[in-house]
């Protein structure tokens, strides 16, 4: 062991680089072991092996690099000023949320901002009850912390009030070093610069709101997971939001469908209809590769567009046309018929169900249009 550090803290060695090179890799290869098998009464020797590599690679740095010394102690300082490591251990262990992130969930925070952000933004996915009360146990790990909490509205980001609902708190704002910013429906929340602008009297209003909201979360949305389904700007399941690119592609076409409404409002009902059921489309498009299920906050925004729709195929309806239209949900197998161009995800929701319906199905005078969904496999 002496020769083998010996070796190691020898920076003119060739041998030496590729000695730290494998190390590093037997000590990630160790640590996805520990992640994705049960090792029963090997783990705590699996974590000994872990320990001993992480001594021999600090003891390297140490003796070899000042300045990576230097970081470390500033790195480990910064580690001691993570107060939320209750929180952190207590959220991500708790397998009431596994089914709402895929197989497993870990954190990717270190330190009090990133973690709250983190948290909540997730509990947007989960049911509205869970994420409830996620948010009180939030307060109180945060209160013994000793960590200030606050609703003063400057510590916030206002998103625009969807439809005659009050002013709501969504979670609060965390005062560390850096502000962890709350979120909050507002009435005096002004839409995104891109769209339309709309007045409160207006059919469309809602929608100005949605899509401004819309805008805003693409923008926050920490974990990196949002994705789009939505056909017109790719045919081939979900695409990640993650590429600058592929970002602008869905948010343009998004502004565009609210442009299309605003245009067709005053011409014939079934030319606005089609442009209302394109933006239902979109707004529905906005997915997690887990999607959040309808009694979550993301679920509950989504429905707001979706109850709307309703009320222009009865404009439709009172103006002599026959217009159906059904919201895909429920087995699959029932509704498979009614659709096309699906997307079948492993995780989620009940086996064999619809997770998400992106498109509803509509019959208009006769003729069908058929709908899109997104369902869980069987296996």
């Amino acid at each position: 062991m002496e020769e083998l550090e010996n070796l190691l803290n020898d920076k003119s060695s060739e041998l030496a680089k590729v000695l730290r090179c494998s190390l590093h890799g037997m000590k990630a290869s160790l640590q996805q072991a520990q992640r994705e098998y049960s090792l029963g009464a090997e783990t705590s020797t699996c974590q000994r092996l872990i320990e001993e590599l992480d001594r021999l690679l600090n003891s390297h740095d140490k003796l070899n690099n000042d300045q990576e010394s230097t970081i470390a102690i500033s790195e480990e300082k910064q580690v001691d000023e993570f107060k939320l490591k209750v929180l952190q251990a207590e959220f991500f262990a708790d397998t009431r949320l596994f089914p709402y992130f895929g197989d497993r969930i870990e954190s990717r925070s270190h330190t009090d901002k990133q973690l709250w952000d983190e948290i909540h933004y997730l509990l947007l996915r989960v049911p509205e009850n869970l994420a409830k009360s996620w948010r009180k146990r939030a307060l109180e790990i945060a209160d013994d912390c000793k960590i200030k909490v606050t609703t003063d509205k400057k510590n916030f980001v206002e998103l625009p009030l969807c439809g005659n609902d009050d002013n709501e708190l969504i979670h609060a704002a965390l005062k560390t070093k850096e502000v962890a910013r709350g979120l909050y429906h507002s009435t005096k929340s002004k839409f995104d610069s891109r769209i339309p602008q709309l007045e409160k009297n207006e059919e469309l209003y809602l929608h100005g709101c949605l899509v401004s909201t819309y805008l805003k979360l693409i923008e926050l949305e920490p974990s990196g997971e949002l994705h789009h389904a939505f056909e017109p700007v790719y045919r081939f399941g979900l695409k990640s939001l993650a590429d600058e690119l592929d970002r602008d592609k869905y948010t343009n076409a998004l502004i565009k469908c609210l442009s299309s409404c605003k245009k067709a409002e005053q011409k014939d009902i079934l030319e606005y209809l089609q442009t209302r059921l394109d933006l239902d489309e979109a707004i529905h498009s906005l997915v997690f590769p887990t999607p959040a299920p309808s009694n979550s906050w993301w679920g509950q925004l989504q429905q707001k567009s979706r109850r709307d729709l309703n009320s222009v195929a009865d404009r439709a309806r009172k103006e002599g046309h026959q217009v159906a239209i059904r919201s895909l949900t429920g087995v699959y197998a029932d509704v498979h018929h009614l659709s096309k161009h699906n997307r079948e995800l492993d995780s989620g929701g009940t086996p064999g169900e619809v997770l998400t319906c992106l498109r509803v199905y509509a019959r208009i005078n006769g003729e069908e249009h058929l709908g899109r969904v997104l369902y869980r496999s069987l296996n």
